[in-house]
This record gives structure tokens, C-alpha cells and sequence, in this order.
């Protein structure tokens, strides 16, 4: 079922969607139409209703032409000159009919085929709200891109009985220089236009490329920086280690040399001592005289001294040094 009605859609056979609109984008009942006009919201190609007037359909009494046909000639030119013109600055575009109907659905249609669908929905929306001639344009998106179904082939070669009230196009076609003229302007224009595309493509990958480069090369920078910065914190760890063991030798000699000082005055007190006992070995009875009182007291002195100096200083005594014999009477007397 899917298939016939695919095959069938916008032909004589569909009874759900109007033909003449889907071939030609304008329908003889307009909105009356039994069937659906489905407007396209993407499309190449936009209309113009009844933009175009044309002398060619102007009559004057006894039916004879009230332009010539040059001059009717010229008139068209200039139309298809002013609609390309304008047309142009927001596509390239591939195509433009002009319809020379009598019938109220035809007359005056003029179709813009752009080769992009972008080119279509900007020249759109640049027609909304404006006036050519001082009627209102409107504009539309048109189904029709195929416009070999929608001319008619009988006036084409000359034939078509039908006159100007024919439901296919009749169209009305520029001069030759004209439409060579305008189509060569356009090449040259999109030439250009792509040919600064590329250069600007060029210079922004170029940018890129150059960021790219000075980014690398900040990260060689800040790669240089760290290692620098490693460098510097590995020096300065060295420089405290030997500062640290520099401080620690000098700590060492100090309290080798306070232990020194210690052992010299220990020396020098032992030293003294044994001065003082040897003194008073060699003279036993200078103090014969003496008050008994007053030795006892200084060999207590002695003694205790003697105690003292042994117990702070871990004093060994010498075994072979001489006993004052003074020294024990007096242990002896206490």
C-alpha cells in the first residue's frame, strides 16, 4: 500500500494531495482546492506572485497590442535584470521563470531556483514586508524544482491552443545578452567569493596552525621552566645537605673542644692537688705549732674536698702516689 501510494503521489491518481501544485506551485482554486497543497518549509527554489506585469497581455482597441513587441522585449529585460540583481546577494542561483499566463494563478509568477536551499530561505525572508512597483511583494517556498513538467511543451514549439489561460507555464524569456551577461557577472562574483573563502580558510587554518605552533612551543617553554625549576630545588636540597653536615662537623669540633677544655681543667685541678699534698709532705712540722683545732678542721676541709672532686669528676686515685700519713691521722681523728 505504501509503495502504490508512492508511486502515485502527485499525480492524476492521488486524491489526497493537488497535482498542479506539486508540479507547478499554484493551483486554479487557490485555497478552495479539494485537495492539500503541501507547502514545502525547505526548498530551492521561492515565488513571487503576480510580480511581473506584463504588456504582453495589453490590448488596446480592436484587439491590437498597446506595446511593441521590442519594446515589450525591453521591458522584461529589465525586470529580469532588477529581480536577478537583487536575487543574487543571498545566493547563487541557477534559474528564474517568469510567467506570461492570463490565468489569475499564473500571471505574473516569477520562480527563483537558487542551487542551495540556504540562498532560498535568505532572499525569503529578505522579501518579506517589501514592494516592487508599488504592489506588496509575497513570497513563498515552492514544491517545484523540476520545472521540465510544469512548462508547457505545446507553446514551447508554438502550438498550445490552450492561449494564455493554459494551467502549465507559459514563460517569457530574457534576451540572450542579457541572460549571458548576468549569468557570466555571476560566475565572475562566485569565483570571488569562493576564492576569498579559500583564503580565509587558508589564513584561518594558517592560525590555527600558528597557535598550534606558539602552543607547543609555550609548552616547550613551561617544560624548560620546570626542569630549570627541578634543577634549582635539587641544588638547593644539596646546598642544605652540605650546609647540614657543615653545621654538624662544626658542632662536633665544638664539643670535641669543650671536652678538651673540661679534660685540661681537670688535669690542671689533679695537677694542683698533688702540688699542694708534695708541698706539704716536704715540710711535716711547719704547722707543729699550730692549733689542733685549726688542722683538723683544714684536713676535714681537705678531705672533703677530696670527696668532692672524686665524685663529680669520677676521680681514680693513683695507687702508687705517696699517703700523706697527716691525711690518714686526721681520717682517724674524725
Amino acid at each position: 500500500m505504501a509503495f502504490l501510494l508512492q508511486n502515485i503521489y502527485g499525480t492524476e491518481q492521488d486524491r489526497v494531495n493537488c497535482p498542479f501544485y506539486f508540479k507547478i506551485g499554484a493551483c486554479t482554486y487557490g485555497e478552495r482546492c479539494s485537495r492539500l497543497h503541501n507547502k514545502p518549509t525547505e526548498s530551492q527554489t521561492v515565488i513571487i506572485m503576480n510580480m511581473y506585469h506584463t504588456p504582453f497581455t495589453q490590448y488596446g482597441p480592436n484587439s491590437e497590442p498597446l506595446f511593441d513587441p521590442k519594446l515589450a522585449q525591453e521591458h522584461l529585460d529589465d525586470f529580469y535584470e532588477d529581480v536577478f540583481l537583487e536575487m543574487a546577494q543571498w545566493g547563487e542561483i541557477e534559474e528564474i521563470y517568469i510567467c506570461r499566463n492570463l490565468g489569475d494563478h499564473l500571471n505574473g509568477n516569477c520562480y527563483i531556483k537558487f542551487y542551495e536551499e540556504e540562498g532560498a530561505a535568505k532572499s525569503l525572508e529578505a522579501c518579506r514586508g517589501r514592494y516592487y512597483g508599488g504592489r506588496p511583494i509575497v513570497a513563498e517556498l515552492s514544491p517545484v524544482t523540476d520545472f521540465r513538467e510544469a512548462r508547457c511543451r505545446q507553446y514551447d514549439i508554438g502550438e498550445c491552443n490552450r492561449g494564455g489561460f493554459c494551467n502549465f507555464m507559459h514563460l517569457a524569456e530574457p534576451s540572450r545578452a542579457l541572460h549571458s551577461k548576468l549569468y557570466d557577472w555571476q560566475r565572475k562574483v562566485q569565483r570571488k567569493k569562493r576564492r576569498q573563502e579559500r583564503k580565509d580558510r587558508n589564513k584561518e587554518k594558517d592560525k590555527r596552525e600558528r597557535d598550534g605552533d606558539d602552543k607547543q612551543e609555550r609548552e616547550r617553554e613551561r617544560e624548560r621552566d620546570r626542569e630549570r625549576e627541578r634543577d634549582r630545588d635539587r641544588e638547593r636540597g644539596e646546598r642544605d645537605r652540605e650546609r647540614g653536615e657543615r653545621e654538624r662537623e662544626r658542632g662536633e669540633r665544638e664539643r670535641e673542644r669543650e671536652r678538651e677544655r673540661d679534660r685540661d681543667g681537670d688535669h690542671k685541678r689533679r695537677d694542683d692537688r698533688s702540688k699542694r699534698r708534695r708541698t706539704h709532705n716536704n715540710n711535716p712540722n711547719s704547722n707543729s705549732n699550730t692549733n689542733s683545732n685549726t688542722n683538723s678542721h683544714s684536713n676535714t676541709n681537705n678531705n672533703k674536698e677530696h670527696e668532692e672532686d672524686m665524685r663529680q669528676d669520677n676521680f681514680q686515685p693513683d695507687l702508687n702516689e705517696p699517703i700523706d700519713p697527716n691525711d690518714m691521722q686526721s681520717d682517724f681523728n674524725q
